[in-house]
């Protein structure tokens, strides 16, 4: 990561992409390193660190001074498990760099607790695109990402979450209120089966989120 430092130092100049998925032999000082260079006057557009099994110290490294980059439209995180701590690093990030568009939150692990941490930051952000797909996202953290959608935003992704009928009325709100969001995700939550029944789907409620979504005429349901 030191090499690929000093190379890109030499031409600083350029736009740069940086797909490092699936390094899981990057070692905390690398992911030290990789913060340099994000703080640097070296222009990375896109990060991708996904699936790269991320210790504690290593997602530290990286997130605890994220927040200075100013060059970043797209980050991409996905399937390394993040803490509370690590999500209001991200969030401190996304409140800070106006550029950012889009971020991959998907598959790590985030909680209510998380999802609403990052609800905080995401109100005051400039993001197009989240994806908080594959979680575990409950009916609190469910209200309060809903409640904190910036006028920017137009892709939400929370399917494959833990979000129940008890967000029912949350959501229909939220449609009949939106009018910037185009795209939420919902599908293969909770909210879609009988209660005591994961087999059984919930006509009821699918055809309720799908009417408040025809009458919204913005918001695409999936």
């Amino acid at each position: 990561m030191l090499e690929l430092s000093n190379q890109l130092k030499k031409m600083s100049n350029q736009n740069w992409t940086l797909n490092l998925e699936y390094n899981t032999q990057l070692s905390p000082v690398g992911y030290r390193y990789l913060a340099d260079i994000l703080s640097s006057t070296i222009t990375i557009v896109d990060l991708c660190v996904a699936s790269n099994d991320m210790s504690e110290e290593a997602r530290t490294n990286l997130l605890n001074n994220l927040w200075k980059n100013k060059t970043l439209k797209n980050f991409n995180i996905c399937n390394n498990k993040l803490n509370n701590q690590d999500i209001e690093y991200v969030g401190r990030f996304i409140q800070n760099n106006s550029v950012i568009k889009e971020i991959d939150l998907s598959i790590c692990k985030i909680d209510d607790d998380g999802a609403i941490c990052l609800a905080k930051f995401l109100v005051e952000s400039s993001l197009e695109k989240l994806d908080l797909s594959q979680n575990s996202i409950n009916d609190r953290g469910c209200a309060s990402l809903l409640s904190s959608i910036p006028p920017t935003l137009t892709d939400l992704l929370l399917d494959n979450n833990k979000i129940s009928e008890s967000s029912l009325q949350t959501i229909l709100n939220f449609l009949a209120a939106n009018r910037t969001l185009r795209k939420l995700t919902l599908s293969n939550n909770p909210i879609f089966f009988k209660k005591g029944d994961s087999n059984e789907y919930n006509d009821a409620v699918s055809e309720q989120l799908s009417q408040a979504a025809k009458q919204n005429n913005i918001c695409e349901l999936d």
